[in-house]
Order: C-alpha cells, then sequence, then structure tokens
C-alpha cells in the first residue's frame, strides 16, 4: 500500500488541486495530508476504512492521514485539492470538524454552485498563489462545519491542544512523542502534558496509542502488507514491543487479528 508523502505532491507545503477525469481503480492507500475530491459528475465506488459510498455529481469525499481508502469502477471527472493544516490564525476554531467530519458529504444545489465556483478558483491559483487558495479552501471548511454541525469534546479545548491534536494526526507515523508536540506548540512538556490530560481526558500518551493502533488494524484488514512493515507505518519502532503491546490490547497477535477480520 502507498502512502502518498507531501513532498511529492503538495511542491509548495500547503496546497495542490487539480481538475481530472478519473478513469481506473485506485488500490487503498494512505496519505501524509488532508484530502478533498469533488465529484463533477460521474460514477463509481469510494470506500473510506472499508465504509463505501457512492460517487455521484455533487458529492464530496474528505480523507485525513488517519485514514485508509480506494476507489473502484470509476468514471468521473472531480477536483482533487491536498492540503497540510497547521491551525494557523483564523482557521483554528474549525479543527474539531477537520477531526471529526462525516468523510461524504452530499450538497444541495446552493451548496454545491458554491463549491464549483470556489473550486475551479483553487484550482486555477494554487499553484502561484497558495495562501489565496488556502483562504478560499477556509470557506470550503467553514460551509462543511455548519452542515458537520456535531459538537464534541474539541469544541471547548484551547488552541494548544486543538494544534496539538492536528499535529497528532499529520504526524503520527513519524517519531514524535510529548516533547516533540509539546515543543510544536510552544509549550513546556509539562504544562502540555496536563493542560491535555485536563482538556481531554485522556493522556497524551493514550491518545496517540489509540491513533497508532487504529491505523494498525485497518492496515491488518485493508492491505496485505507485512506486519512489520505495518508496524513501522503506523510509529511503532520496536517491533517486539509494538507486538506485546498488540497483544495486551486486544487478547490476540496482530497476525490472528488478521485472520479473523479476513474471515468475517
Amino acid at each position: 500500500m502507498r502512502i502518498f508523502k507531501n513532498k511529492d505532491y503538495i511542491k509548495n507545503d500547503i496546497i495542490s488541486a487539480s481538475q481530472k477525469r478519473v478513469v481506473k481503480d485506485c488500490k487503498h492507500h494512505g496519505h501524509e495530508f488532508f484530502e478533498i475530491e469533488y465529484i463533477i459528475e460521474g460514477s463509481g465506488i469510494y470506500e473510506i476504512d472499508g465504509r463505501e459510498y457512492r460517487i455521484a455529481p455533487s458529492t464530496l469525499f474528505f480523507t485525513k492521514p488517519t485514514n485508509v481508502h480506494a476507489i473502484r469502477h470509476p468514471n468521473a471527472s472531480i477536483i482533487n485539492v491536498m492540503f497540510t493544516y497547521d491551525l494557523k490564525n483564523d482557521i483554528v476554531d474549525i479543527s474539531d470538524f477537520l477531526l471529526n467530519q462525516t468523510p461524504c458529504f452530499h450538497l444541495d444545489d446552493k451548496t454545491n454552485d458554491f463549491f464549483r465556483v470556489i473550486f475551479s478558483e483553487i484550482v486555477r491559483v494554487n499553484e502561484k498563489e497558495a495562501e489565496y487558495a488556502m483562504t478560499l479552501l477556509k470557506c470550503v471548511l467553514y460551509r462543511l462545519s455548519e452542515s458537520n454541525g456535531k459538537a464534541n469534546v474539541f469544541t471547548q479545548a484551547s488552541s494548544y491542544v486543538r494544534k496539538a491534536v492536528v499535529f497528532i494526526h499529520e504526524n503520527f507515523a513519524s517519531d514524535i512523542g510529548l516533547g516533540v508536540t509539546a515543543k510544536h506548540v510552544g509549550l513546556t512538556p509539562s504544562y502540555f502534558s496536563d493542560l491535555f490530560h485536563k482538556e481531554l481526558g485522556v493522556t497524551f500518551k493514550s491518545y496517540l496509542d489509540e491513533i497508532r493502533f487504529s491505523y494498525v488494524r485497518k492496515l491488518l484488514k485493508y492491505t496485505d502488507l507485512s506486519i512489520k512493515e505495518i508496524h513501522f507505518r503506523a510509529g511503532f519502532f520496536d517491533y517486539t514491543n509494538f507486538e506485546r503491546r498488540f497483544r495486551k490490547r486486544y487478547g490476540i497477535t496482530p497476525t490472528a487479528y488478521r485472520v479473523k477480520e479476513n474471515n468475517k
């Protein structure tokens, strides 16, 4: 399974967008960035974390670095937007949406007309005017956050914790930890640790482990990658320790888990 890297697909480190025709299957894959695929017209199947959605006009798909997805039997015209997200400036208040959104949106006529214009402009300007393209994308994200309408724990979290959570989702496969994340948000490790636990109700380590082990289970179920390759791609770097912790967490080995899921 391929993992698409920021450096290969987002040359300006902010945003990349294109309009294209998709006619070939796309096997299960993941990526380090957030991705929106807006369907102009066409058909097919879009799979995200094992759940299938119908590709149809006026549909939008939103995937995160923690998702595994694939496209089957497509014949569609789409606008693809790949972007990184570091919670700069006024975009901070929609981080809860980015981390908890429904992956598939069916747009009403008014919203669809608005998005078609905005996405076409993003495609036109993204290479030369990345900041402007990102501003346009914010308009899309705000509109989607309104339709999402789900309150969650991130709504009341501080900007430090929001920034940390997005950082975790984008970098969980790297060798990050409490110290690295605290430095990223501009706090001391001890203060950040207390703040994270207080606001989210879980420790930093528990939250990071949940993200990583959840990703491991997806790779075990939807790919034929080796167990050693999977543990590395999920941010674990000591295989013996990973296997021991997986068994303790789920009661079976990673290999047995894969067999069990494939036999369902």
